[in-house]
This record gives C-alpha cells, structure tokens and sequence, in this order.
C-alpha cells in the first residue's frame, strides 16, 4: 500500500510534535507545530520560532521568525520579536518584513505594520506613518498616511488623518 503525503500529528504531555510522512521514509518528529503545505512549502514551528521547508523536509529557512503568515503574491510576510533590557526595564517590539518561497528576506523586518501585497504593492507602517512598497522593497508612496488600503483595479485608497 503507497501512503500519500500526510501530515501526523502526536499529542506528547503539552507539546504537539508534528513528522510528515513521504512515500517512503517517514521525516523524524522534530517539530511543535506545523501547517499545510501551499506551493510546496510549509512553515513549522519550533521552540516559538517559525521557519520554512519544502515537501522533502529541507529546512528552507531556520526557525527564526516570531509570526508567519500565509504567501500572497509569492511573498510572505514575517515578524521578528525583539527583547531590549535598558535601565532594569525589559520591553519589546516587532519588526515585519517579507521573504519569497526560497527563504530570501526580499524585504527585511523594519517595519512597524505590513499589509498583503496586492497588485504588486504591499502596505507598510513605520512611526504610525503607511505607505507602499513594490515587490522588490522600494518605496513607490511615500510614509505619510493616517491608513492605506489595498489596491484594486490599480487604485487604493488612502487616508490622510
């Protein structure tokens, strides 16, 4: 009997440890937590870090992020969490970026609030500021907006207060 592809998943005390089955030769457990494959590509989980692997089980990009998102327009967004420790105070703050399905941070996390590309423009937040970058990172508006809005039919809306 040939398994197709699967994903099990095994309740160990709290912890989920998730394998993927292949063909052949089962992946080993080694994951917290895993979720399906879109394109060829899965994000997994492991000690609250995120990274990407494709349906071989090649780790694609290290658990490194603290929140992933879903690929849209062949780029997905990614959040790293930093803790900063300044005069007995410990606060934190998230950065968002975006990397395509070969683990390349095509924008690095440096902004406050990203939004979905949509026709090839993502919105991004920096000091509660929003305005567009195009696919490769550039800014093409300007940080300078109350909100932004996805594009449709070439336009989106904006809000200037």
């Amino acid at each position: 009997m040939r398994i197709q592809k699967i994903l099990v998943i095994s309740a160990l005390t709290v912890l989920m440890l998730v394998s993927f089955i292949a063909e052949a030769a089962p992946l080993a457990f080694k994951y917290d937590y895993a979720q399906n494959f879109y394109g060829g590509v899965a994000w997994i989980e492991q000690d609250n870090h995120w990274g990407l692997i494709d349906k071989k089980g090649n780790v694609i990009v290290e658990p490194q992020y603290s929140s992933s998102f879903y690929f849209e327009e062949g780029l997905a967004k990614v959040q790293k969490s930093t803790l900063v420790f300044s005069n007995n105070d410990i606060y934190g703050y998230d950065l968002y970026g975006f990397i395509d399905k070969q683990g390349n941070e095509v924008v690095a996390p440096k902004y406050d609030l990203v939004e979905d590309f949509s026709e090839g423009m993502a919105g991004v937040s920096i000091n509660k500021k929003w305005g567009f970058i195009n696919r490769e990172g550039r800014a093409v508006v300007p940080l300078k907006y109350y909100r932004v809005f996805d594009f449709h039919e070439g336009l989106a809306m904006v809000q200037k207060t």
